[in-house]
């Protein structure tokens, strides 16, 4: 019974590629939505009821707490290694529901992030290209990112699990980097303008694939690197590293989950599998 059961296992875990874990729940740490301040009163039961419904189905928790040192009150997301990012404070946290709705919604929701899901529920995986700094070098890490996104594209049909669909290069403006401190912040990033671009690799539920590039250190052949990863099997000798990247501060909702069932051909949500790909990816790379 236990070589049958081993065997199984075994057979079962190669289902899986390296993209197929990025649509599990692997258990991560949430970000915290920290609201803080001195004598918050009406304040934080308006902002708690307003978490309660705005963050369903994020990877986003609220809480209030009392700071008698602070001087005005702050809205800060933090994330699990600590990395801390000011939503608003003061004069910009509103009391009226609308507003105080829209701001805290804007924390688990925005359209850059919507976009990325959509590509990466559709697509292999997507490259996020964050423009800034010189226009020759913007040109030059578009033309390296093609070239990637064109070489791991040929070697789709030979990966263990193919997907129809190569790699999205998405395209970030300085103006819409300004509008997405968020999801900037999310995909590792200091949320000011660089002078340089900036590229990160996502996959599955948004989950970034390595560290996150800047200008020079963003090169075709790194990135081509990062996509072949993304393609392999679950079960080689990968490190697991690769596999345990932070997903972005989003909402993941049930029509997205739906939607997985479709394009994935198994249930992410499956107890079985989630405990299965978190075996994979939490046991080591032997």
């Amino acid at each position: 019974l236990f070589v049958f059961l081993t065997l199984l296992s075994v057979a079962w875990a190669c289902r899986y590629s390296v993209r197929d874990t990025g649509f599990v729940d692997l258990g991560d740490e949430p970000y915290q939505l920290v609201l803080a301040g001195n004598d918050l009163g009406a304040r934080g039961d308006v902002y708690r009821r307003i978490a309660a419904a705005s963050l369903l189905d994020a990877n986003i928790v609220f809480s209030a707490r009392e700071e008698t040192t602070m001087a005005v009150p702050t809205l800060k997301l933090v994330a699990a290694d600590g990395r801390k990012l000011l939503i608003a404070q003061g004069d910009e946290l509103p009391m009226e529901v609308p507003a105080a709705t829209a701001l805290i919604e804007s924390v688990a929701l925005s359209p850059l992030r919507a976009e990325i899901h959509e590509a990466a529920l559709n697509a292999f995986a997507v490259v996020i290209l964050i423009e800034g700094g010189p226009a020759a070098e913007v040109a030059r890490v578009r033309s390296a990112s093609e070239a990637a996104i064109r070489a791991v594209t040929r070697l789709l049909p030979s990966m263990p699990k193919p997907v129809d669909t190569p790699p999205k290069l998405i395209r970030v403006t300085a103006d819409t980097a300004a509008r997405e401190r968020v999801t900037l912040w999310g995909l590792g990033f200091a949320p000011e303008p660089a002078n340089e671009p900036r590229v990160a690799v996502v996959f599955g539920r948004g989950r970034r694939i390595g560290s996150p590039l800047e200008g020079p250190l963003i090169t075709q052949t790194g990135l081509q690197e990062r996509l072949v990863i993304i393609g392999q099997d679950c079960e080689c000798e990968l490190d697991r590293e690769w596999m345990k990247g932070p997903l972005l501060p989003a909402r993941w909702d049930a029509d997205r989950q739906r939607l997985d069932v479709q394009r994935l051909g198994f249930d992410p949500e499956n107890p079985m599998v989630r405990a299965e790909v978190s075996r994979i990816v939490l046991r080591g790379p032997t």
